[in-house]
């Protein structure tokens, strides 16, 4: 008689650890927590948000091996240039994409007298859902979207019983990719004994799956306490079993630790690419804010090889078993404590950003130290002493980042290149050890060291486009911005996003406090004389027609082409989103940025200084809105902009929804135009460097602010 199971505890060990870690749980609208533990995957917006000091269980990008389909295609390519070294991946297909390549490999089985058995699985499922197994290819439906494996059909068995290995890897940065192997996991066995398959046996899926989620459901499955009975048993006595029957168990563990270096490497690009577009702001080498663990599903044939079958970015922690309780318990507990999660890391923090920010004040941190009675000649020289420090700081951050940005528009390039269907000499990829690419340990035999401390950024910004090496100059007449009259040729009306302010959304804008509505106007006199509600409303209704009529003008073309420039980049949205990204968060510094905005901005301050008739256009109410806007959309470097091209497009709005100044419903508007406008110039901006075939890599220096206003049609 078996022993009846636990009551499911889906979280029961979760519980525990962070019990006897010291942690509490906090609310889930908490968004100040240390630790933040998701089932899914999170949005690219939230790990954006999060504070330095917090840690979240997810990498973005991961998706690149842990979606089937993805799995597949990113292996094919690996496989195309190392197929030795990415011998442990099962022959697998996409449908419908490879439809073609499965048909001719099957025709040349048949030309050979062979028959093989392949196992069919949804691109995106879990649990054991939608998995077949088939011998009979006509069968195939060729225009659903799903993976194709050769079955494995020779495996490892454990007493007539066909079995696989879940391992946990526990990746804890991605620059550099630092990756943990748990010396333990779970074996799971099938509750039918095993045979080769053919005809009769292909439905008999509690023989060939190994999944839990399947063969829980039979009535052999075999639930026991310890760990060396049951359909469900621990790698450290299959570990036990290796060395007892004579096989070689370092060889073993030294096959599975390849195999998971191998697979993550494949990665590692990816995730990189995907974190520094979340955390653009982040020196390299920086404390990583987000982790991952992984459960890597293993299988071994009969000659003790492990084959990759598939990897899970949300392996289940729940705990039917004591077996389950015991290995997820120890996977969940040294997670922790790598992390080394403090409750002080909070305080730290926030200490840390004022440190600096009274050493960016006052010097704190120079070689000398002024007294009361210094002279002029020393102060001259202490400011040029902490002037060349700071330089000296900000040279070697760039130097470390630089061959990283080049890496990137290479391979931005070069992916080009192959979308446009152009073929290039092979440079071949860049050679590095395996110590250089990735840290590697195994729990419990190495001892661990904390991250190293993420270098200081200076405070200030020195123009970095000679240290980029392929930079072009764009002419200047990429920053205009055209207003067409009203009695003009009618052009097609921009849809704009409702107003929605976002209460959720966090703003480091400063908050202005407005004692009045009214702004002053200056009179022919020079005196200052109040508006009346009527003269502000009509005013502000001039504004918001002026700006719905402005547009961006792409140097070299009509309006309409411009028009049809920026359509072409919507409607393609999905091709031009990573280059779009990748030029304004990754090869684009903070000053340049800027200078793409200030094309809006010095456009817009001329309206201004026409309509309202104001000389100082930053007396106005409504321009220091639009300076609030701007600051926003150059958030975490330019992280605020490229929330509003993705489904976060009105999260900019936070400026105002958290601030106790009141803004009128035209005021919005007008700052929602100010918003399109911004969009549209960095495409534009994008666009044109792109045709050019020219480097991304930034806008020339000569981009003066003052040479904008004269490519301004004023209605």
């Amino acid at each position: 008689m078996h022993n009846q199971p636990r009551e499911p505890q889906p979280y029961e060990d979760f519980r525990i650890v962070i019990e006897e870690m010291i942690f509490h749980k906090a609310r889930d609208d908490d968004e100040t927590a240390n630790l933040i533990w998701n089932d899914s995957s999170v949005q690219h917006e939230k790990i954006a948000e999060l504070r330095n000091y917090q840690r979240i269980n997810h990498f973005p990008g991961m998706g690149e091996i842990c979606r089937k389909d993805c799995l597949a295609r990113n292996m094919a390519k690996m496989i195309k240039s190392q197929p030795q070294e990415y011998s442990f991946i099962p022959k697998t297909w996409i449908f419908p994409a490879e439809c073609t390549q499965f048909q001719n490999y099957v025709k040349e089985l048949k030309r050979k007298r062979k028959q093989k058995t392949f196992i069919v699985k949804p691109a995106n499922g879990a649990m054991g859902h939608g998995i077949s197994l088939i011998r009979n290819y006509e069968k195939l439906p060729v225009q659903d979207h799903f993976i194709v494996q050769e079955y494995l059909d020779k495996p490892f068995l454990m007493e007539g019983y066909k079995f696989d290995l879940r391992f946990y890897i526990l990746v804890t940065s991605c620059d550099p990719l630092r990756v943990f192997l748990y010396n333990d996991g779970l074996v799971r066995m099938g509750t039918e004994k095993y045979h080769t398959p053919n005809e009769s046996n292909l439905n008999q899926l509690y023989m060939h799956l190994t999944n839990y989620s399947v063969n829980k459901h039979n009535e052999n499955f075999e639930r026991d306490e310890t760990v060396d009975k049951g359909s469900k048993r621990s790698i450290g006595w299959f570990t036990e079993f290796l060395r007892t029957n004579d096989y070689d168990v370092a060889k073993f563990w030294g096959d599975v630790s390849e195999l998971v270096v191998k697979t993550l490497i494949v990665a590692e690009p990816h995730v990189l690419h995907a974190y520094r577009m979340c955390r653009p702001g982040q020196p390299p080498g920086s404390a990583s804010i987000c982790f991952e663990v992984l459960g890597f599903d293993i299988i071994l044939d009969r000659k003790l090889k492990p084959w990759l079958l598939e990897i899970n970015r949300a392996p289940s922690f729940g705990t039917d078993q004591k077996i389950d309780y015991d290995v997820k318990k120890g996977v969940l507990l040294n997670t922790l404590k790598l992390l080394n999660i403090r409750a002080s890391d909070k305080r730290r923090n926030l200490a840390q950003q004022k440190a600096e920010a009274q050493r960016r004040l006052y010097g704190q941190g120079s070689t000398r130290k002024l007294t009361a009675g210094s002279s002029e000649w020393e102060r001259q020289r202490h400011l040029l002493e902490r002037r060349r420090e700071e330089l000296k700081e900000r040279l070697a951050q760039v130097r470390k980042q630089e061959e990283d940005i080049l890496d990137l528009l290479e391979q931005c390039e070069l992916d080009d290149e192959k979308l446009m269907g152009k073929t290039s000499k092979q440079k071949g990829p860049k050679v590095y050890s395996i110590s250089q690419m990735l840290w590697f340990f195994v729990l419990g035999r190495v001892h661990w060291k904390p991250a190293p401390k993420p270098m200081r950024a200076p405070s200030t910004s020195p123009n970095l486009s000679g240290l980029i090496r392929r930079s072009m100059s764009c002419p200047r007449s990429i920053s205009s911005l055209t207003a067409q009259s009203p009695t003009n040729e009618t052009r097609r009306p921009k849809t704009m996003t409702p107003i929605r302010p976002h209460m959720a959304c966090r703003s480091h804008s400063l908050s202005r406090n407005s004692s009045t509505n009214r702004v002053p106007h200056s009179s022919s006199l020079g005196g200052e004389t109040p508006l009346s509600k009527e003269q502000e409303a009509e005013l502000m209704q001039q504004t918001l027609a002026a700006l719905g009529e402005m547009r961006i003008r792409y140097p070299g073309k009509s309006e309409e082409e411009a028009e049809a420039v920026l359509d072409e980049i919507l409607n393609n949205w999905k091709y031009h989103k990573p280059k779009v990204a990748s030029y304004w968060l990754v090869k684009l510094d903070a000053t340049k940025q800027r200078k793409v905005l200030d094309i809006v901005r010095t456009n817009i301050r001329s309206v201004l200084q026409r309509i309202w008739s104001e000389p100082d256009v930053e007396s106005l109410r409504l321009y220091r809105l639009f300076n609030r806007v701007f600051n926003r959309l150059l958030w975490s470097h330019g992280q605020g902009l490229w929330n509003c091209l993705s489904s976060s497009g009105s999260s900019w709005e936070s400026v105002f929804s958290k601030s106790s100044e009141v803004v009128t419903t035209q005021e919005l508007r007008c700052c929602q135009h100010v918003v399109q406008l911004c969009r549209d110039c960095l495409l534009v901006v994008y666009k044109f460097v792109a045709d050019s075939r020219g480097s991304l890599s930034g806008l020339s220096p000569d981009w003066d602010d003052t040479r904008y206003s004269h490519f301004l049609k004023r209605p």
